[in-house]
């Protein structure tokens, strides 16, 4: 009885910390985007589920007048939108609008968490509804980009009725428990086995049916066109969880798989920014072992460390496959007016 007191309690001090506030609320979209001259940008903001307000941004490139369709991006774990200003600036580019928006507990959003993984795909929800009832995109193709917990909501959301014309989800995970499982017995073994229990229950209790629902269900009932890219040495959402491998023994002529063997967890960087990726990972790793953990290391230390990563090239993106995307949504969109 006490040893599954000290697990229950266990799991309730693991989930506040595990979905406590991931990003500041600070102001980061000003000071980078000034780095980006040839884009336009207007903020929005809407409520989600809670009336928690949600805030984003809506980008064009200012010479373009002409724009095919309106790309929805949904960020990873730990993240705000503006960490996809390379792919933001890529797509405006190539003649979209593009909207990033802060998850609750993210960024600007309001929320003093993350709440669960499921909130993902709630906030996407009403960021839809949002664009939706925007008079200016009545008529214009949206589409989704997810990236990690993003490709995840992504595809899940796709359960729910949203005139969607594709989607392309890189590195998701096809069921919050089983990732959170993988995680777990990643870190703390067969306990972690106990733990997921309570963190399902948990999740089950917040969330209701949208607990059990997965990206495969949100596949499965539609028919428009979706990309799925994963990496195999992806060593942050594992193949074996992977909305990729969920997908292989499906058959539907919509759905297109990419998989990649070297290409780690964001599998549209450069080989450049990967090599530099794993390079500052081994540099952290070393600070850690010096000072006993990572948490030990001396606020000057790493600062000094964050201060020296260079951030254009950890987040260069690969050209060719940032094309093939475009190129998919391109053909998304040709295929939704010939409807």
């Amino acid at each position: 009885m006490l040893l599954f007191l000290f697990f229950r309690i266990g799991t309730i001090i693991l989930i506040a910390n595990f979905f406590k506030r991931g990003t500041p609320k600070d102001d980061r979209v000003y000071s980078i985007i000034k780095n980006y001259p040839h884009l336009t940008y207007k903020s929005v903001q809407f409520k989600s589920n809670k009336s928690q307000i949600l805030k984003g941004y809506i980008y064009w490139k200012k010479a373009d007048k002409a724009r095919k369709g309106i790309i929805v991006i949904s960020h990873g774990f730990d993240q705000s939108h503006i960490d996809y200003i390379n792919e933001i600036n890529y797509f405006t580019n190539r003649g979209f609008y593009v909207m990033g928006f802060d998850n609750t507990g993210c960024g600007e959003s309001e929320g003093e968490s993350k709440i669960g993984i499921p909130q993902a795909v709630i906030d996407l929800d009403y960021a839809l509804k949002f664009i939706e009832e925007k008079d200016d995109f009545k008529n214009t193709p949206i589409l989704l980009f997810g990236v990690s917990w993003g490709g995840y909501a992504v595809c899940s959301l796709l359960s729910n009725p949203h005139r969607i014309a594709g989607v392309v989800s890189c590195a998701g995970f096809n069921s919050p428990h089983e990732m959170i499982k993988s995680f777990l017995i990643d870190s703390y073994g067969l306990g972690g086995r106990v733990i997921s229990f309570y963190t399902n229950l948990f999740d089950r209790i917040r969330f209701g049916k949208l607990a059990n629902i997965t990206a495969i269900d949100g596949i499965k009932k539609s028919t428009i066109p979706i990309l799925i890219m994963h990496s195999k040495d992806d060593d942050t959402v594992k193949l074996k969880v992977s909305i990729y491998e969920a997908c292989k023994i499906l058959n539907k002529p919509n759905v297109t798989l990419k998989i990649y063997d070297n290409k780690g967890h964001i599998v549209y960087l450069s080989d450049n920014a990967i090599r530099y990726y794993k390079q500052k990972n081994k540099e952290f790793e070393e600070l850690a072992r010096k000072y006993g953990g990572y948490k030990k290391i001396p606020k000057d230390v790493l600062d000094k460390f964050k201060k020296s990563i260079d951030r254009k090239l950890l987040n260069e993106i690969d050209q060719d496959i940032m094309d093939y995307i475009v190129k998919f949504f391109d053909k998304a969109i040709e295929l939704a007016k010939a409807i």
